[in-house]
């Protein structure tokens, strides 16, 4: 057997079994799920299936919405055109999530190896991922129709970009480019992210041709993908709406007098009650007769009102927002599953910490690329500080700062285990005379 060989049964052979047991398990989980339904986004796949488009996402003719971008909700609706809602159409949507997820996890784990983490360190944290249901009740129904699992993806993407240790060829440039346009689509977050891991790349390396291509091509692929988006949010709603067109019941959700009074999920439940079109139907009332964008731009200026007349309480609404996306209450996960909220909330908050606290000291002592991760991270936490965090959100960052956490503290404890076996070879002094 050649070297290569060996590395590479080392290598793909544990990331093969884990993914095999990974998926498994999820598929396993999805079977006994008490609940099949995901919200906003299986509506839309469910419409777009029967002919209405992207369209009900609150309610059974609610009409055309721009709620969701175009993206796993069009998949998903085009194999229910093509198969039927159905278990055939269901299991092909979870094991197309679980190739998403999968992906990015192995996408991540050759990231580390680039950083020159130790094999056996980023292998572990693979199982940990694959094994340890923190997310499974997303990875199990959720990004069937929601965009996180391929959002996950892209970021992963993105950050082998940022780390790799090759200048980027002027095709390599331009992929990036599109790489970059496809993640501000996809999510938005996701894709500010990938911008800003690129422009430090671009700075540090003092790599202008690049930054300019990867600038130009990222204009390019951008004005391709949102224009038709935009001309069709034109054309139904009376609006050329860029991105999403609920940032208004986002951020109603997010600032209001309960949530500044009361950070628990009786508050959270309660502002739906008020204001979300599935839940309340005074809201769905109002929601039908104003239209989606009216509707939305009018909880976006009574929000801003109540920021403006409440400015102390909106700060600390926005800290405890960035405090929550990295150390999550455990309510955060019983939106959902609800399976095990203490510990996932516990698991995830110390990765959180961890991670950003690891990637900061890797990024100083060790090697300067851990900053690419580093900026990943805290760009899509300060991203959601508007927003009442949720577990899609906090999906995001997951992968990266369990990988970041375990980098670190591999790299903690060999300095501490070469400090003691210098210490234990050390010859003892000997007195003269």
């Amino acid at each position: 057997m050649t070297s290569n060989q060996s590395t590479s049964r080392q290598w793909w052979f544990p990331i093969a079994a884990l993914t095999v047991a990974g998926v498994v398990l999820r598929s396993a989980w999805a079977i006994t799920r008490p609940s099949n339904y995901s919200g906003e986004a299986q509506s839309v796949a469910r419409a777009f299936a029967d002919g209405r488009g992207l369209a009900d996402p609150y309610s059974a003719g609610s009409g055309p919405s721009a709620h969701l971008m175009p993206t796993t909700p069009v998949l998903a609706g085009s194999l229910y055109q093509l198969l039927g809602v159905g278990t055939v159409a269901e299991v092909i949507l979870q094991l197309l999530a679980s190739v998403e997820v999968f992906t990015a996890y192995a996408l991540l784990a050759v990231c580390f190896h680039m950083l020159a983490v130790a094999r056996r360190v980023i292998l572990a944290t693979f199982g940990f991922l694959a094994l340890v249901p923190v997310f499974m009740g997303p990875e199990t129904l959720d990004y069937r129709y929601w965009d996180g699992a391929l959002a996950s993806l892209l970021l992963a993407l993105a950050v082998l970009a940022a780390v790799h240790p090759r200048r980027p060829t002027l095709l390599v440039s331009v992929g990036v480019g599109l790489l970059i346009a496809v993640a501000c689509f996809v999510s938005p977050p996701v894709g500010i992210a990938a911008i800003f891991m690129i422009a430090a790349r671009c700075a540090i390396d003092r790599n202008w041709r690049a930054a300019v291509l990867v600038a130009a091509s990222f204009i390019a692929f951008a004005t391709a993908i949102f224009t038709p988006w935009m001309m069709r949010n034109e054309r139904v709603l009376g609006s050329p709406i860029l991105l999403r067109s609920n940032l208004g019941l986002e951020l109603a959700i997010g600032y209001s007098a309960a949530a500044a009074r009361d950070d628990s999920k009786l508050a959270f439940d309660q502002r739906l009650d008020e204001i979300h079109p599935t839940i309340s139907r005074a809201a769905q009332a109002r929601y039908t007769a104003m239209g989606e964008v009216a509707y939305f731009n009018a909880l976006k200026v009574e929000t801003l009102a109540w920021i403006a007349d409440h400015p102390t309480e909106s700060v600390r609404l926005s800290l405890r927002h960035v405090r929550q996306m990295i150390a999550p209450m455990a309510w955060e996960f019983e939106i959902g599953s609800g399976f095990g909220s203490g510990i996932r909330s516990v698991i995830h908050s110390v990765l959180g910490i961890g991670g950003l606290l690891g990637a900061l000291g890797m990024a100083i002592w060790v090697d300067r690329r851990f900053l690419y991760p580093l900026i990943a991270v805290v760009t899509i936490v300060l991203c959601y500080f508007p927003f009442q965090p949720v577990a899609r959100y906090l999906y995001l960052n997951y992968a990266l700062l369990a990988y970041c956490t375990s980098a670190a503290l591999w790299f903690v404890l060999d300095r501490a285990k070469m400090r003691l076996r210098r210490l234990r070879t050390k010859p003892l002094a000997t007195t003269p005379g």
